[in-house]
């Protein structure tokens, strides 16, 4: 369990998939190969608690986040009433873009893409927002 810090406070049992946001991410910090008392880098793990909080607020709760190299992120939508076709799609992205134009971006080439009452013949595998405005679908073959 990790709390809004980033701070490894406990084991988190076995859950089912989606009981409990998912993040993984290297850590820092605990004692003797021991996990609990490490941390994630506060201010990557700041950036990508920010990014889930606005996305549940206007597109979908995510499921899992992963915290990357070189200031890579994505996080897995695991439900979404309104964008039903971002679920289970990576959102890839960095962090040199604000979280209010990431998600503004991810709206806006969704709403492009898939213009109300329109379907994707093939499953959506990842959403690439990590080129600024330039945004990339990538579909199942």
């Amino acid at each position: 369990f990790v709390d809004k810090t980033g701070f490894v406070f406990d084991r988190a049992p076995v859950f089912s998939e989606g009981v409990y946001p998912e993040i993984y991410a290297a850590l820092q910090g605990g004692k003797d190969g021991d996990f609990l008392g490490a941390r994630i880098l506060s201010s990557r793990f700041n950036f990508v608690y920010e990014v889930e909080q606005k996305l549940a607020q206007n597109i979908g709760e995510p499921l899992r986040a992963s915290i990357k190299d070189a200031r890579e992120y994505s996080v897995v939508l695991g439900k979404s009433s309104t964008y039903p076709i971002l679920v289970g799609a990576e959102l890839r992205f960095r962090d040199d873009t604000s979280t209010d134009v990431l998600v503004k971006n991810l709206f806006k080439a969704v709403v492009a893409q898939f213009p109300k009452g329109a379907s994707s013949a093939k499953k959506l595998l990842y959403v690439d927002l990590r080129f600024g405005n330039k945004i990339f679908f990538g579909f199942e073959n």
